[in-house]
């Protein structure tokens, strides 16, 4: 899945500490989402521990992001 607000980051870029897309956005808020929400968990997890000041959420499947406005 796809929404035109989302960048998509792999796992790997992730794991590897690439996360500058993340860190120098100027949004408060980042979702994390991947098909069952296992993924997307990690991916928070490993974030907000390194860009504390952002908050940061799972929103587990891509048809969970219908419902943020």
């Amino acid at each position: 899945g796809h929404d035109e607000r989302s960048v998509n980051i792999p796992m790997g870029e992730i794991l590897a500490g690439k996360i500058d897309e993340i860190k120098n956005t100027p949004k408060e808020n980042v979702v994390f989402v991947c098909a069952s929400g296992g993924r997307a968990e990690l991916a928070r997890i490993i974030c907000s521990e390194k860009s504390p000041e952002k908050k940061m959420f799972n929103y587990y499947g891509w048809e969970n992001l219908a419902k943020i406005q």
